[in-house]
């Protein structure tokens, strides 16, 4: 009896896995290429930290989908900002390798998780402490910053990088999460 419902769990979290993967690929961010160039092609190499030009690449963003679904709500926050940092040195090692397309990309992800972060801190103040707060707005901070740093390193038009970084300099004066 125990392994026929071992085997319906097994299953089960299969078929979850599945379904989560399938949602990631058709709801993740896409760049509209018009004055960016060609998009680069996928492509599977061995390296210490996959970025999104490699294939292997979907399989990370998936899992992180399936970490951050079975986080607790007050914990998503600090993995929302570990993802955003995360994707950050992403865009910014693919900016260095020349693939300005992908790594704004990239980069707007990261900033789509550290607004997450914001907002929730935002919306349930309460729950976090001071020090909590002021570490997800010294991410939001560091953002501005960081966004500077990756316009000075891509060669193609960086008006989306622009708007980023106007983004996280107007919801820094607008919340005050402290």
């Amino acid at each position: 009896m125990s392994s026929t419902v071992q085997r319906l769990s097994s299953l089960a979290l299969f078929l979850f896995c599945s379904f989560i993967l399938l949602v990631s690929l058709f709801t993740s961010n896409r760049v509209e290429v018009g004055q960016l160039g060609r998009l680069p092609s996928t492509r599977i190499y061995v390296s210490d930290v996959i970025l999104p030009d490699n294939a292997l690449y979907l399989p990370v963003m998936a899992r992180d989908r399936v970490r951050l679904f079975f986080t607790p709500d007050r914990e998503q926050v600090f993995l929302k900002l570990e993802y955003a940092h995360t994707r950050y040195k992403a865009a910014q090692a693919l900016a260095i390798k020349g693939q300005g397309p992908l790594a704004i990309t990239t980069m707007t992800k990261s900033q789509k998780y550290l607004l997450q972060a914001v907002y929730q801190v935002r919306a349930d103040k309460e729950a976090y402490t001071p020090e909590e707060r002021l570490q997800v707005k010294t991410a939001l901070t560091l953002s501005i910053f960081r966004i500077e740093q990756l316009r000075s390193t891509i060669e193609t038009d960086d008006s989306v990088l622009g708007a980023l970084q106007a983004e996280s300099a107007v919801v820094l004066e607008q919340f005050d999460i402290l």
